[in-house]
């Protein structure tokens, strides 16, 4: 879910807003509590106080669409309605096959399987569509304190992996970033770089459970690539960069993905590869360009099999 701003341009009935205010909201994802974000006139960090409505038909937010509409569909993951509504598709968390949508408005969540906006009817994004059915979705809302859910993020990573608190707060960072990079100008990067044993893996495992829509994957081809970013806007996880069958093509992907706005140019098409990632590798890759648009975090060996205990 992203964060509506104080000003922006408005498409349609999605709204591109920049300054946010925000207030926490927690999603389900895998049973923990993970961070987003929504406008508030009080920007104090606290915990967040709203309802959780099992009903999805109230007056002040958009309605269901009834099954018949003849309204032409446009699926999508997340959409800013001009009212300030935010929808966000999660997983049907009685059938992880289907897909439907958190609605927050007015401080109250509520769920719908699609929304009517006027002159189409959004609906999210078939759960078993191609590369879509291996991205994690949360599964549902609740309010939390921002101070609270970040150190918990970092507590869990201290948990599974070796390493400094520094680092595991900058990670836990980049966690909740992923939650609204509809509001960033600048997707955020990170790079772990280590040798075997490192816990780079175990990392990355960690962050598929915590991020917004995450794809964890060894290698991933540009068809893919633009295939995924064309219909929605995951944290790519890629494990071992440097053993991709493609390297400089993997490389060249990567680099376009950093700026908001930037299109690459293919046979006569705008194609799109904004959003957060995150690559592992046992050194730094060959590609000053790319290095330079990452958060480097250096991983250690360390010799730990069990995870720490956690409250």
């Amino acid at each position: 879910m992203a964060i509506k701003k104080e000003a922006g341009q408005s498409t349609g009935t999605t709204t591109v807003s920049r300054k946010p205010r925000i207030e926490p909201i927690a999603f389900l994802l895998n049973g923990e509590a993970v961070f987003s974000a929504s406008e508030s006139a009080d920007a104090t960090v606290g915990p967040a106080s709203f309802a959780v409505v099992p009903d999805p038909l109230r007056a002040n937010i958009p309605a269901v669409a009834p099954s018949g509409s003849p309204l032409p569909q446009q699926e999508v993951d997340f959409a800013e309605l001009a009212d300030g509504t935010l929808v966000e598709m999660i997983e049907d968390p009685n059938n992880s096959a289907n897909s439907l949508f958190a609605i927050y408005s007015n401080r109250t969540v509520h769920y719908a399987a699609t929304v009517d906006c006027g002159d189409r009817v959004l609906v999210p994004l078939p759960r078993g569509q191609g590369i879509f059915k291996h991205v994690r979705l949360a599964r549902g809302a609740q309010p939390c304190a921002t101070v609270a859910l970040f150190g918990g993020i970092a507590t869990l990573i201290l948990a599974c992996v070796d390493m400094s608190m520094s680092d595991a707060s900058l990670i836990a960072a980049f966690v909740m970033s992923t939650w609204f990079i509809e509001s960033l100008p600048v997707a955020p990067y990170l790079a772990l770089v280590g040798l075997p044993r490192s816990g780079k893996t175990t990392l990355l495992e960690v962050l598929n459970q915590v991020c917004r829509q995450p794809l964890l994957t060894a290698d991933i081809t540009s068809a893919a690539f633009y295939e995924v970013y064309e219909k929605f806007s995951p944290t790519l996880l890629v494990d071992e960069t440097l053993t991709a069958r493609n390297r400089r093509e993997l490389f060249h992907l990567l680099k376009t993905g950093t700026t908001r706005g930037s299109v690459i140019l293919r046979k006569g098409h705008s194609l799109k590869a904004f959003g957060p990632k995150v690559i592992s590798c046992t050194e730094l890759p060959n590609d000053a360009a790319l290095n330079s648009r990452c958060v480097i975090i250096p991983m250690q060996e360390t010799n730990r099999t069990k995870s720490r205990e956690t409250d």
